[in-house]
């Protein structure tokens, strides 16, 4: 059983990957010169979903964040805390605005894995791909694409 699960927990994202996310959220905190961002990009990045989500119900905590940095902080948390739909749905609401937000995008990729649609997510994926420039960048992308290539059930066409 035990094995079981460590298998299901191995075929998540690869390591390489949660780390590059990790770092792009990060980058992106950092990008954001609002006060109340950086402490909660800092608990964000301490990986507590929960208390971040408390923070940002709370609108004096919201105080010097854009919208879209509260949406994408609270997606950021839902995902973190397995709820996965609400995250794609705050997400996608982001791109709807702005379809160049790479790391908003990235963020949907990831939430649509952990809902095991990978066919949309690799999709999304290349529309990343698409509009990356950075070589190293794309790579990543790539190792990704083929990575989600070998979580994907088989299928034919006929």
């Amino acid at each position: 059983m035990a094995a079981r699960a460590s298998r299901a927990a191995a075929r998540q994202l690869p390591p390489f990957a949660l780390v590059w996310a990790m770092l792009s959220f990060v980058a992106f905190c950092q990008a954001a010169l609002a006060g109340q961002f950086q402490e909660l990009a800092a608990i964000a990045q301490r990986g507590n979903a929960a208390e971040l989500l408390r923070l940002l119900n709370n609108p004096d905590a919201r105080v010097g964040l854009s919208t879209s940095q509260a949406t994408f902080l609270q997606a950021v948390a839902y995902r973190r805390l397995g709820q996965a739909r609400k995250a794609e749905a705050l997400l996608r609401t982001l791109l709807a605005d702005n379809t160049s937000l790479g790391k908003v995008r990235f963020e949907l990729v990831q939430a649509l894995l952990s809902q095991k649609r990978f066919t949309t997510a690799r999709y999304q994926l290349n529309v990343l791909l698409s509009s990356e420039n950075d070589p190293s960048v794309r790579r990543i992308y790539r190792t990704l694409d083929a990575h989600i290539n070998t979580l994907r059930p088989w299928s034919s066409n006929i």
